[in-house]
């Protein structure tokens, strides 16, 4: 992924609701048994780990809080 296409997606990430993150995870998941390509596969599992970083800050502001 390109920079700009990385800045993209953390803006979308930063304001997603859980609902839609979680369907673009899953988005993601089914890609990843379709395509072959390198390059596509590095960006899908880039993607990936984004949004399951962005769910587990999420988790512990959820815990953190009274």
């Amino acid at each position: 992924m390109n920079k700009f296409v990385v800045r993209g997606f953390l803006r979308w990430l930063d304001t997603a609701t859980e609902q839609e993150i979680a369907a673009r995870r899953q988005e993601f998941l089914d890609a990843l048994e379709h395509f072959q390509g390198r390059d596509a596969r590095a960006d899908l599992r880039l993607g990936l780990r984004l949004i399951e970083e962005e769910m587990v800050a999420r988790a512990g502001l959820w815990r953190s809080r009274p």
